[in-house]
C-alpha cells in the first residue's frame, strides 16, 4: 500500500514540476520594431514565472516591457527546453507579434552595440496573460532572449 502511495505521490509531483524554458530571436530590422510575446493559452492550469530576458542593439534602441496585451495570434516562435528533463512547453511564444497594447512595466534606452539583462524573477503569468519586450522602430540588429519557468 505504501509503494502504491509513493508511485501516485511522485506521478502527481512529476505533473506540476517546474520546467524551465527560453525563446531567442536575431532580427535585422530597417526602420521596424521587432516584438516578442510570451503568454500562457486562456485555460491552463500552469502559471509561468520569468528569469530574465536579454537584449542587445546594433543601433541605439529602446526597450519596453508590457504585460497583460490582447494575446498574440502571430508570428510563432518555438520555445526551448534547457534541460532535457522539462516538460513540453505550455506558454507559446510569438516575434514580430500582434499582441494588444497592454500596461508599460518597464522601459530602457540601450547603446549602440550594447546588451541589457533584465531580472524578470517578480513577474508571472497565469491563464491568458502576456509578456512583451519591445524595440522601437530602428535600423539595427538586435537579440532578445526570455527565460521562465512552468509549474
Amino acid at each position: 500500500m505504501i509503494n502504491r502511495l509513493s508511485l501516485l505521490f511522485v506521478i502527481a509531483l512529476s505533473a506540476f514540476a517546474a520546467g524551465s524554458y527560453t525563446v531567442e530571436r536575431k532580427s535585422s530590422l530597417t526602420a521596424a520594431a521587432e516584438v516578442i510575446t510570451v503568454q500562457l493559452p486562456a485555460g491552463t492550469q500552469r502559471s509561468a514565472r520569468f528569469i530574465s530576458a536579454s537584449a542587445y542593439c546594433s543601433a541605439q534602441c529602446e526597450i519596453t516591457l508590457e504585460r497583460d496585451g490582447a494575446l498574440a495570434t502571430t508570428t510563432a516562435l518555438t520555445p526551448t527546453k534547457l534541460n532535457s528533463t522539462d516538460g513540453t512547453v505550455t506558454a507559446a511564444a510569438f516575434r514580430s507579434s500582434n499582441v494588444g497594447a497592454g500596461t508599460t512595466i518597464g522601459r530602457q534606452i540601450i547603446g549602440a552595440g550594447q546588451m541589457i539583462v533584465f531580472v524578470l524573477q517578480d513577474i508571472g503569468l497565469r491563464a491568458g496573460e502576456t509578456f512583451t519586450m519591445r524595440t522601437d522602430s530602428i535600423t539595427a540588429t538586435v537579440i532578445i532572449n526570455i527565460q521562465w519557468q512552468e509549474y
